[in-house]
């Protein structure tokens, strides 16, 4: 969140273009600054589209209060009290040895008086060794949030986890396989809550990918169907069930929007296994809002991932351009998939 917008794809355009009267940022506590060229290219990337495309979208003026630290852990942005209500999460955390609240002193506090419509919440990195404790952190966050502020179940805006790091012949599965479940599922579970996927736009060799601007702008997406309850689709393909039968799986959808098609010339990124529970790389095919999934080394198939892998391959979207979220039918247990192995 806090990669800067003078550092983005295009950022020195869009910072030349960033004068609006009806864009306002405030950094921790002092005073609104009117968004333009003298400011703009310091602030957060992710934020700076969001609010254009609101404000342009909505006709309203936005106000952005960004409070973001580079490679921080969940835990560093919740109350004391947050974990003095959850003495379990407390221990988990403590296990892992990380800090607890630190951020929260000295840059929650103060702006807790402020109203807001909404939160995006943009990090996840520095809890990849242990994403099942981050799915209870994650929902106890948004939980202690909304308890501070006081302002009811305000719209929580996840961006999840992109693709980074080597490709590989095998399916190989990485850390931020689990870690995106778990933005995922809270995503799906919690109450105004919603998942903005960025599985295209990362970048193998530098974690901090540039483009930021479509991530700004499917967070608006989300916001105006939640916060602002228009009928627009909002989310890529989220895996909903599959079937096994005939040595092939049938996977269907929620979010399918206008239906589902491949960016590029045939399907990728589907993974499928056998009772052996060795996954291999398959074949693929949209068939009405279903994917047919099947492979020739795998007769009779009982599970079924997509972008299951920590730099996938994949290209699965909704006709409104937005990408399906990384998923698994199977609850298989692995190093990756508990916390300390």
């Amino acid at each position: 969140m806090r990669f800067p917008l003078n550092r983005t794809t295009g950022g020195k355009e869009a910072v030349a273009a960033s004068a609006n009267s009806q864009i306002r940022y405030l950094r921790d506590i002092g005073k609104w600054s009117e968004c333009g060229p003298k400011i703009a290219g310091d602030y957060s990337g992710v934020a700076y589209h969001f609010a254009v495309e609101l404000q342009k979208q909505r006709k309203v003026p936005v106000g952005i209060i960004e409070n973001a630290v580079n490679g921080a852990v969940g835990q560093a942005f919740m109350s004391p009290a947050a974990f003095e209500a959850d003495s379990e999460l407390a221990a988990l955390i403590k296990k892992h040895g990380e800090p607890m609240s630190d951020i929260w002193k000295s840059s929650f506090l103060p702006i807790i008086p402020y109203a807001i419509r909404g939160a995006l919440w943009y990090q996840g990195e520095g809890n990849r060794d242990y994403p099942v404790t981050y799915r209870r952190l994650l929902t106890a966050l948004i939980a202690d949030w909304r308890k501070q502020w006081g302002q009811g179940d305000f719209p929580f805006l996840i961006v999840q986890l992109a693709n980074y790091g080597e490709r590989k012949p095998d399916p190989w599965e990485g850390k931020d396989c689990a870690l995106r479940e778990a933005q995922l599922k809270t995503a799906l579970t919690v109450k105004n809550a919603a998942l903005a996927v960025t599985i295209d736009l990362g970048e193998a060799k530098d974690v901090h990918y540039p483009d930021k601007k479509p991530v700004g702008q499917r967070l608006a997406l989300a916001a105006r169907a939640i916060a602002y309850e228009e009928k627009i689709e909002y989310s890529g393909p989220v895996f909903e069930s599959a079937k096994f039968e005939g040595g092939k799986a049938v996977v269907s959808f929620t979010h399918v929007g206008g239906g589902l098609v491949a960016k590029g010339e045939w399907l990728t990124g589907f993974l499928i296994c056998g009772a052996d529970k060795k996954f291999v790389r398959a074949d693929a095919v949209i068939e009405g809002n279903t994917v047919v999934v099947r492979s020739d080394k795998v007769p009779n198939p009982v599970a079924v991932r997509y972008a299951w892998e920590r730099n996938p391959e994949c290209n699965l979207q909704n006709k409104d351009g937005l990408p399906a979220s990384p998923f698994r039918s199977d609850d298989f247990v692995n190093f990756f998939t508990r916390d300390g192995g």
